[in-house]
């Protein structure tokens, strides 16, 4: 069971990515969260880096995928089993979440996420907000 949690981005108290104490990435996305190992998790930064660069209806990495459906104008991403329908704006702020996550964990020892015990606890559990200065973001 999870009892420590290193917040890495957030939009709201309802879409943030966090860390856990034994390293799982937890993806909060409104009801439904997804458990990422941190290599899974790098693998859905690729995506939608790649999605965010090009214009595209479907790219696929090895256990993740992203469609876009032209005709009712939204995004889907499929990622362990689970299907998110989002609506343009909320695939952007996604893809800002996932973008700032990834600087947050880059910026940590990758042998280890933070021990609760080597910080004080307003540094265990620091937000840090999806790029306030975007138009798009929810902050």
């Amino acid at each position: 069971m999870c009892n420590h949690f290193t917040t890495l981005a957030v939009s709201n108290d309802r879409r943030l990515i966090m860390q856990c104490e034994h390293g799982t990435v937890h993806l909060t996305w409104d009801v439904v969260t997804m458990h990422l190992t941190p290599a899974q998790f790098y693998e859905v930064s690729e995506l939608f880096s790649e999605c965010c660069s090009a214009s595209f209806t479907q790219v696929r990495r090895r256990k993740c995928l992203v469609n876009y459906i032209e005709s009712h104008n939204y995004y889907q991403l499929w990622l362990q089993g689970v299907g998110v329908n989002l609506a343009p704006v909320d695939f952007l702020v996604l893809a800002d979440l996932v973008r700032v996550a990834l600087t947050e964990l880059q910026r940590r020892p990758a042998d280890r996420p933070d021990n609760p015990g080597d910080q004080s606890a307003p540094n265990r559990f620091k937000t840090v907000p999806a790029s306030p200065s975007a138009p798009f973001s929810l902050n």
